[in-house]
């Protein structure tokens, strides 16, 4: 005759504990999963503006005239962004037959037009900057700075020639708005 042995269950301790372990294990799966969900979004709002950036960029060596209002977001994707735009020239202060050794970065408006032509490197940039969905600046911290040197002779002839009459008109502009607000 088979004699049967009561078989134990489990004590209610047990359960208590393999439910916590299955809780915790729970609860970190879940930060985990949050965790890169949210950095995610973060390097998706971080390539939307870079994209916004070379954008700004390449509008602003096609055609200034036609730059969206930097006081204005803009909007690409779901996300709005602000940005500033910068425009430099790079002075060559020294140089040797392999090319430049030392240079500096001052801003184009405050050069004149013979050092604005002189010296052909130019620098634009741009950095982008986080707006809220109503259109509200939520850091003054730039999510990406995007920077760009050209030289203001390369390319074909009317290119060059355009760029060179954006320089003038721009320093006009420049003249007539001092003259305008007493020379200040």
């Amino acid at each position: 005759m088979m004699r049967y042995t009561a078989r134990r269950g489990m004590s209610l301790l047990e359960v208590v504990i393999a439910i916590a372990m299955l809780g915790t294990l729970g609860a970190v799966l879940l930060s985990a999963i949050m965790f890169m969900e949210k950095s995610a979004r973060r390097s998706d709002r971080r390539l939307e503006a870079i994209e916004v950036a070379h954008r700004i960029v390449t509008q602003a060596l096609v055609n200034r005239q036609e730059l969206p209002d930097d006081k204005l977001p803009i909007q690409h994707g779901d996300n709005l962004y602000y940005f500033r735009l910068q425009h430099n020239i790079i002075v060559l202060e020294a140089e040797d037959e392999q090319g430049p050794i030392e240079s500096e970065s001052i801003r184009q408006r405050d050069a004149g037009i013979a050092q604005q032509i002189k010296n052909k490197l130019h620098q634009i940039v741009v950095q982008v900057l986080p707006a809220d969905p109503q259109g509200n600046l939520t850091s003054a911290q730039p999510l990406v700075t995007v920077s760009r040197v050209y030289d203001i002779m390369k390319g074909d002839e009317k290119e060059v020639i355009q760029r060179i009459f954006d320089i003038v008109e721009q320093e006009q502009q420049r003249g007539r708005s001092r003259g305008s607000n007493g020379g200040r």
